[in-house]
């Protein structure tokens, strides 16, 4: 799997680690718009290839008298490419995914975590682009920053709970595991491969991003 990721930098030559950490921190409690694209380019016993066009926006709600914690809401429109039960291929929206992180703390050693709800809406152009189910479940996430870059990984399980009869259930967990090194005037090399796990068949896809 290819992963493309587009950041700007106001300043390259004068961003600071920590800035660099800020910009790739998905923990971090501020507003953020992110594109990414993630090719497959030949799928396991196939000669098939998938895209995904990945539009991330974050927005943080401060704590208030109800919620103490701050929150971090994220949502994942996706535009994909997949193939076509005739032949050829589809392109179309995929389901939308929003999830809403509570920033529960940091401990000794400096890990940053946070979970909270998530839920899956099935709003795919075409049946081989989302599951037609609506899904719910829990998102996780830890984060450890340092000079050197961010170690880290965000889990998130889900189920089906409505949806379309004819389609079949869904429950599956995806671990992304997070290894992000900085390196100078604001460049850094990032691997951010989603590996998932169909709970129901056991079946599983772990890419090396």
């Amino acid at each position: 799997v290819w992963a493309l990721t587009v950041a700007a930098h106001a300043a390259a030559q004068g961003v600071s680690h920590e800035d660099m950490n800020k910009s790739n921190n998905p923990l971090n409690p501020a507003p953020g718009l992110n594109f990414q694209d993630v090719y497959t380019p030949k799928l396991y016993g196939s000669d098939a290839h998938t895209n995904d066009f990945l539009l991330r926006g974050t927005l943080p709600v401060a704590p208030g008298e109800a919620i103490k914690a701050p929150q971090i809401f994220r949502l994942t429109v996706p535009v994909s490419t997949r193939p076509a039960p005739g032949g050829g291929y589809t392109t179309g929206l995929g389901d939308l995914n929003l999830f809403d992180i509570f920033l529960l703390g940091k401990t000794a050693g400096g890990v940053e975590y946070g979970a909270g709800p998530l839920i899956v809406l099935p709003t795919a152009s075409e049946d081989e682009l989302g599951t037609g189910k609506w899904q719910g479940g829990v998102a996780a996430m830890a984060i450890h920053p340092s000079p050197r870059g961010l170690i880290g990984g965000l889990l998130q399980v889900q189920g089906s709970f409505a949806g379309d009869k004819d389609r079949a259930d869904v429950a599956t967990a995806t671990l992304q595991p997070f290894f992000i090194h900085n390196l100078p005037h604001g460049w850094y090399v990032r691997s951010t491969g989603i590996w998932t796990f169909n709970l129901k068949n056991d079946d599983y896809f772990i890419p090396v991003g």
